[in-house]
């Protein structure tokens, strides 16, 4: 390969992976943006972290990740199947990856126990969306 050839190669790298970090600044400002959007990270292993964004819509969170380009939410968690088993501030580890002030949630879904992290203005609107469920759904608290 030429010297060009490696110049137009590393070029075009390079702009692919710009092309790739703009379309993910700008996919999270996309939701960000709606109204009941909220910023939370889910920890998806023993000791993994996901940042994400959650949408309020009606009976469910969706929760979309920030580093992907699927349209579809990774996690969709439904009002009356959440119930809220323990709040606690990050540990150590958790402290390491997690903005300051974050508070961590367990949620008891039917399928397992989601950990989620978010602002504690966000865990006051997570828990007044719990709250207001229907008359007839069970208890979150």
């Amino acid at each position: 390969m030429t010297t060009t050839g490696m110049i137009i190669t590393g070029s075009l790298l390079l702009l692919l992976l710009l092309m790739l970090v703009v379309g993910f600044v700008v996919r999270r400002s996309l939701l960000l943006r709606g109204i009941g959007a909220v910023e939370i990270w889910i920890k998806l292993s023993s000791r993994r972290w996901a940042l994400g964004v959650g949408w309020f819509a009606g009976e469910e969170l969706a929760w979309y990740r920030v580093f992907s380009l699927s349209p579809r939410p990774a996690r969709v968690l439904v009002r009356g199947q959440i119930e809220i088993v323990e709040r606690r501030q990050p540990g150590e580890r958790d402290a390491i990856v997690l903005p300051r002030g974050t508070i961590i949630l367990a949620c008891q879904t039917p399928h397992r126990i989601e950990q989620v992290a978010m602002s504690s203005g966000a865990v006051n609107g997570l828990l007044s969306w719990l709250e207001a469920q229907p008359p007839g759904y069970r208890s979150t608290t």
